[in-house]
C-alpha cells in the first residue's frame, strides 16, 4: 500500500510538472524579425519603436547595414534613453567609422 500511494505521489508531482513547463512555453513570445524591417519601422514609426523590438538582442548580431541605417535615424528623432542604450552598445562594438561625430552630435542635440 505504501508503494503504491508513493507512485502515485510521484505521478501528480510529474503531471503538476509538466503542465508547469507546458504553460510557460506556450506563454513565451517568440517572433521571428527579419533585421531589414527594423529601418522601415523606425523610419514609419520612430527609432524607439524599433529599438522595443531589438530588446534583448546585442547589436553585434544585428547585421552592420541595418545598424548603419538605424544609426541615420538618430538624428531624425528626439533623444531618448532607448537611443542612449543603443548609441552606447554601438560604440561598444565599435561599427562606426564616424563614431565621435555622431556622438558629439547626439549628446549635443541632448543637452541643448
Amino acid at each position: 500500500m505504501k508503494v503504491f500511494i508513493s507512485m502515485r505521489m510521484r505521478h501528480n508531482i510529474l503531471l503538476v510538472c509538466s503542465l508547469i513547463l507546458s504553460l510557460n512555453v506556450f506563454g513565451q513570445d517568440l517572433r521571428i524579425l527579419n533585421t531589414k524591417e527594423l529601418v522601415g519601422i523606425a523610419e514609419k514609426f520612430g527609432l524607439d519603436s524599433a529599438l522595443v523590438l531589438t530588446k534583448g538582442i546585442p547589436i553585434f548580431h544585428i547585421d552592420k547595414t541595418t545598424t548603419d541605417e538605424l544609426v541615420k535615424q538618430i538624428k531624425l528623432n528626439k533623444p531618448s534613453n532607448k537611443i542612449e542604450k543603443f548609441l552606447v552598445d554601438y560604440a561598444l562594438c565599435g561599427k562606426g567609422a564616424n563614431l565621435s561625430e555622431i556622438l558629439h552630435d547626439y549628446f549635443n542635440r541632448k543637452n541643448g
